[in-house]
């Protein structure tokens, strides 16, 4: 049914609308057409275009702007500059405009006049924001604490004590004003870092104390934006680098969005490097800009600025110390990573200043396997590059791994593959993976090319084993062409060494039809097979042909079939007269095959041949099957000769007739049909569908029932034809298998009266199902809304609760929407069963009333489980009257009516939607398809008796671990309204792993950022302590600290989650082990301050910790790590000293 639009929409139905509508047309660009589709499909919230555009007046989204306000806007702009001698920015309705389209309009359109600065200031234009920012130098030499006051009595003051980064501004902030190289940077590189910022700040902004970035609301009110402060825009890009929390990282973003953006975060990284930052702070102290320091490194690696590289490394930084973690790729060392990026300059920049040449972490591979892998998943065409590279690589002492000539051999690099060989390859490598030799790895190659016959040359010389391999032809060999010469001499060169051909070489060299190639294995004695007759006779070249007969091979049927229906006559004569067939038998069950196929393909050269030779038929499937064919395709004269008197054939073609009545019907062929009536008795033979299946040279029959003559007569309406074949006895019920079907269906469809009075009374059964559909007759009587043939029906004793696909005669009714047939099956005893509710949904209010009442008469109330099906429908549909009647008959939206392995409706296969699971009950389909325009669903549901605490999915009948609670559901929905709407119906907040059977509520919000939830489980008593789960879990703590999410660790530490809480049995991490791997250098101290420990019980998490920073190459993390423990270590040493003396050198008791 059309939605109508509903004009007058009061303006507080509006208003909740206004950010997303904002967006859209200033932000996304979007056509106002295109934002009347969206508010409609989205929200359900039909408008016009002037209703849309009066709204935008109001509400003064404006996109561009008149002369005389461009003449206003430039006079402001020049007054300021003249002020401030700073730049402005203008923002229209809250959206920056760029500054060269701004330029370009004012001096087209601006005032010239230097008068208008003398007058009184005008107004600025309706939705104009023009911002002008201070001199950096003056901003205020304290930047704003990222964490609140605290008071002394305040239990969490210490928990912030000494943060690196808190430490680094106090340190920084006294030089700036010198900095006069950072100033004008952050002056000049202001616009490009704030739109940075801006596109990723939802992300940056759950991982930073909010605090340290204060949030502001524009004049609009739509939405928070990064300030435009340089220093804090500073403030979060030193937090983000510090901590290595790139923007660019967030797995919720597509891949080319994180890659983009990542490139971005390095660019402006060497771009503040450049104006003088990194000369700062390699003069400087402390975890933070040593961490800064890693993290410039990685960037100048990344855009390979050799020159900044050059200037860390020569600080006595040692390259083995530092990582690299390239978008959307492993965490490398940056020798890995220069290899990858095959830059010469970087890698022996690396080498001089002691990087080690065979190093790589985790499981990735050296520099060297680097190097060739990058070459080949990359295509690059300079060779020579490669080349030089690991002739570098080679002196520096790289290890030649196997990989490496893998790599090498996959992209047919000559010059690298001698390389390698002569450093001590291992030629006969296996990959691991593959289980592929290396030389079977050179064939293989889809890129095979002349340089393949190069490299496999050179592997077979360094003594490759070829007896080791697998066949000799490849897919990329057939590709290049088995016809070039390369080809062939690799293949006689391996053959002649030794080389084991097989089969598949065989097959491979037919299907690329190579005369040469298929010679050559030939007298190589490779075995040739009646299966490899078959295919050469599918490719039909009588040269290869000759040469396969010649090894006195049989010739199968299904090779003289294919031979009939695809080869020349010659060819087929070549299988007949070859010397094979010693056998007399065998050859003459060949050439009776030979003449059935001619009949069934029409190939008269080869009959005529067949006809001369006196091959005799005999009645088989296959006969009936080329008869069926004959007429099928219409050919009478050859139909007329077969049956003819003197005809050899006649007898066998009369007993193999098959299906051939149906065909001539259904091809309306009345020659065809009058010659076949007059030849065949039988007027009932059915079609069958049938399959022609070779086993072991047999010809077999799958078969199943197509059509019947009368059938067929009946989708012709051909009276004359249907008296006729009734006359003859046609039978009108089939039997196909174990299934009965009936023409009836048909002829209803049909709707001759008198014809389907004539079924009946020759026995049709109207109660049996069509062929075609499945559907009764009075299935298909009720759709044809035919009042008079359903009374016809019900009166010859159809049965109104028959079986019929895909609904039965109730629901097809209520689909209708026929209420005089509704009611009157209903009198006539219709079962109104689920599926007649689930017709309903989508019928009017009134019918389902009726159906549910109905099922109240008769059976006394509802059974479990009626209705679910129904309700989840209608909450799919969102029809709220619709699912509040349901919920008010009893409806339980609580029952889970089907499992995984049954159903409770037993072998009925109800008509389920595709976005309705029998494994789920109704909360949990309102839960799952949870949207703004479901809540008021759920809570529908909630009141009725849907309990928030109950299970809504279940995946397994006898594990509950995998089934999903209402607030599991409602959390890895990712909706923070429907968790609040559930906890505060009493859904449990700390149900034990209620998320995919592996993570509390909170656990997972806290793993997938969203704050919101977060905070209102935390609020409705969410367990902050709750253990991770044994395989791959974590606890709330641990994925904040893994995260570098500052904000939710420390509501958890203020909690009381426990901050040495052990990691999950299968790859878990402590929080400090977790912060440690990750590089998050804030994270660790706030644990330390918090009391994780590393010394004593915690000695074992902090060798972890250091572990995991080193090897991913988050050395500031490690030094800091060391001197933490260290200083602890000599703290409880000095104590125990102290101790020992009875007292403190004050005399008195040592005190806690």
């Amino acid at each position: 049914m059309t939605t109508q639009t509903r004009s007058n929409h009061p303006a507080d139905a509006w208003e909740p609308l206004k950010a997303h509508i904002w967006s859209m047309f200033l932000v996304e660009k979007y056509t106002i057409e295109e934002i009347i589709v969206k508010l409609r499909t989205e929200h359900d919230f039909n408008v016009t275009k002037s209703q849309l555009e009066t709204r935008f007046k109001k509400w003064n989204f404006r996109k561009g702007l008149a002369q005389h306000e461009w003449s206003l806007v430039g006079s402001k702009i020049k007054k300021r500059k003249i002020e401030s001698g700073k730049e402005s920015e203008v923002y229209l309705s809250g959206v920056s405009l760029d500054s060269k389209k701004v330029r370009k309009a004012i001096s087209r359109y601006g005032s010239n006049s230097t008068s208008v600065l003398q007058d009184a200031s005008p107004s600025t234009p309706e939705g104009v924001d023009i911002r002008t920012p201070l001199p950096l130098a003056t901003i205020p030499l304290q930047f704003p604490s990222p964490f609140r006051t605290a008071s002394t009595s305040d239990p969490t003051m210490f928990l912030h004590h000494s943060i690196p980064i808190t430490n680094f501004f106090s340190s920084l902030l006294g030089e700036l004003e010198s900095m006069t190289e950072v100033v004008s940077y952050g002056e000049r590189a202001l616009t490009p870092l704030q739109d940075y910022l801006s596109r990723t700040f939802q992300s940056i902004k759950a991982w930073i104390p909010h605090s340290l970035v204060p949030l502001f609301t524009p004049e609009t009110g739509l939405t928070a934006s990064v300030p435009s402060q340089p220093s804090t825009i500073l403030n979060l890009l030193f937090f983000i680098m510090s901590n290595k929390t790139r923007p660019g990282d967030d797995m919720s973003m597509g891949y080319f969005s994180r890659l983009t953006l990542n490139t971005q975060y390095y660019e402006l990284i060497n771009k503040a490097c450049q104006s003088g930052l990194l000369d700062y702070l390699l003069d400087m102290t402390g975890p933070t800009a040593e961490a800064l320091v890693e993290e410039v490194f990685s960037a100048a690696i990344e855009t390979e600025d050799v020159g900044t590289v050059n200037k860390i490394l020569a600080t006595g930084v040692r390259p083995d110390d530092l990582s690299c973690s390239p978008p959307n790729e492993f965490t490398v060392t940056p020798l890995q990573r220069a290899c990858w990026l095959r830059s010469i300059a970087l890698t022996e920049t690396l080498l001089e200043h002691g990087a080690n040449v065979n190093k790589a972490i985790g499981g990735t591979h050296p520099p060297l396997s680097q190097l060739i892998e990058a070459s080949y998943s990359h295509g690059h065409g300079n060779e020579s590059r490669t080349v030089d590279l690991v002739k570098i690589l080679l002196e520096a002492g790289a290890c030649v791994e196997g990989s490496a000539l893998y790599f090498a051999l996959k992209a047919s690099m000559v010059e690298v593959t001698h390389l390698l060989l002569q450093a001590g390859a291992d030629p006969n490598f296996i990959h691991q993976d593959r289980y592929m030799t290396v030389l079977e790895v050179a064939l293989d190659v889809w890129s095979f090319c002349d340089r393949t016959h190069m490299v496999v040359k050179a592997l077979i010389e360094a003594g490759a084993d070829v007896s080791d391999i697998d066949g000799v032809i490849s897919g990329g060999m057939v590709e290049f062409g088995l016809y070039d010469d390369v080809v062939l001499e690799i293949m006689k060169d391996l053959l002649d060494r030794g080389a084991c051909a097989t089969g598949d070489d065989l097959s491979l060299a037919l299907e690329s039809g190579s005369c040469d190639a298929v010679k050559l294995l030939v007298e190589h004695h490779v075995p040739i097979t009646s299966k490899i007759i078959e295919e050469a006779v599918c490719d039909c070249d009588s040269n290869i042909l000759k040469i396969l007969l010649a090894s006195k091979v049989p010739v199968t049927e299904k090779a003289m079939a294919t031979a009939v229906k695809k080869c020349t006559k010659d060819d087929v004569c070549l299988l007949l007269d070859s010397d094979l067939h010693s056998n007399k038998r065998k050859k003459t069950i060949l050439q009776r095959t030979a003449l059935v196929s001619a009949i069934r393909y029409g190939r008269k050269d080869i009959m005529d041949i067949m006809f001369e030779s006196g091959v005799k038929l005999e009645h088989a499937t296959e006969l009936s099957v080329a008869i069926e064919d004959v007429v099928r395709r219409g050919d009478l004269s050859l139909l007329q000769f077969l049956l003819s008197d003197n005809s050899p054939y006649r007898s066998s073609v009369v007993r193999s007739m098959g299906g051939s009545l149906c065909l001539a019907i259904r091809g309306d062929q009345p020659e065809m049909l009058k010659l076949l009536l007059k030849h065949d008795a039988n007027s009932d033979r059915p079609l069958l569908k049938r399959s022609d299946i070779f086993v072991d040279d047999v010809c077999l029959d799958s078969f199943c029932l197509e059509s019947t003559p009368l059938m067929e007569a009946i989708i012709k309406q051909d009276t004359t034809l249907i008296q006729m074949l009734l006359a003859a006895g046609a039978a009108v019920n089939v039997l196909d298998g174990e299934v009965l079907y009936s023409v009836l269906p048909g002829a209803v469809s049909w709707g001759d009266i008198p014809c389907i009075r004539q079924l009946i009374a020759a026995g049709a059964n109207p109660n049996v199902r069509g062929m075609s559909d499945k559907k009764t007759a009075l299935v298909v009587a009720i759709e044809k809304s035919d009042f008079d043939m359903i009374r016809l029906l019900m009166d010859s004793g159809a049965d109104v609760n028959a079986l019929s696909r895909p609904l039965p005669a109730l629901a097809a009714a209520i689909q209708t929407g026929d209420i005089r047939i509704v009611h009157y099956l209903l009198d006539r005893g219709a079962d109104p069963n689920e599926e007649a509710v689930i017709a309903a949904v989508r019928s009017d209010i009134g019918m389902m009333r009726m159906v549910l009442e109905s099922r109240l008469v008769r059976y006394k109330g509802l059974s479990l489980g009626f209705g679910c099906v129904a309700l989840q429908h209608a909450i799919y549909l969102i029809q709220t009257e619709k699912v509040k009647l349901l919920l008010d008959y009893g409806v339980n939206p609580n029952t889970i009516y089907g499992c995984p392995d049954r159903s409770m409706f037993g072998d009925r296969v109800l008509p389920l939607h595709h976005k309705v699971f029998g494994i789920e009950s109704c909360l949990g389909t309102a839960i799952r398809l949870g949207d703004a325009s479901r809540h008021g669903l759920v809570r529908m549901l909630l009141q009725a008796g849907a309990d928030p605490n109950s299970i809504v999915q279940r995946h397994d009948c006898f594990r509950s671990e995998l089934n999903i609670s209402a607030l599991g559901a409602a959390v890895e929905g990712g909706d923070a309204s429907l968790v609040e709407i559930l906890l505060k119906a009493g859904a449990p907040a700390n149900g034990k792993f209620v998320v995919q059977g592996r993570y509390t509520a909170l656990q997972y919000a806290v793993k997938k950022g969203l704050a919101k939830m977060v905070n209102l489980l935390i609020e409705h008593q969410a367990e902050v302590i709750a253990p991770a789960h044994w395989d791959h879990g974590a606890t709330a703590l641990q994925f904040a600290a893994i995260t570098g999410d500052w904000g939710h660790a420390s509501t958890l530490l203020e909690k009381g989650a426990d901050v040495d809480a052990a990691g999950a049995e299968v790859d878990g991490r402590t929080a400090l082990e977790g912060a440690a791997e990750y590089g998050r250098i804030d994270m660790v101290q706030l644990l330390i301050n918090a009391g994780a420990q590393v010394t004593g019980s915690g000695s074992k998490q902090y060798e972890r910790a250091v572990k995991f920073a080193t090897a991913n190459g988050h050395a500031a993390v490690r030094r800091m790590l060391e001197k933490i423990h260290s200083e602890k270590v000599a703290m409880e040493e000095s104590r125990e000293g102290i101790e020992s003396l009875g007292g403190n050198e004050w005399g008195g008791v040592w005190e806690m």
